[in-house]
């Protein structure tokens, strides 16, 4: 990607609160404002959501519609 991410967020691996293991993605906003854009650092995957799915995960993750930023 040409800049920085928007955000990144990550899930822990499993039940043990003191692994720092876990998948971390980074999540960048399309130019257009309409869809995210998602990278699982570590093993380069990619993928860029549908409006709806980029709309309800924003959502859920940064509490604002996703066509405000």
């Amino acid at each position: 990607m040409a800049y920085l991410p928007y955000c990144k967020f990550h899930f822990k691996d499993g039940n043990d609160e003191n692994k720092s293991n876990g998948l971390v993605y980074a999540l960048w906003i399309s130019p257009n404002t309409d869809k995210v854009d998602l990278v699982t650092e570590g093993e380069s995957k990619y993928v860029q959501l549908n409006k709806e799915k980029s709309a309800k995960l924003f959502d859920s993750l940064i509490g604002k519609e996703l066509s405000s930023e």
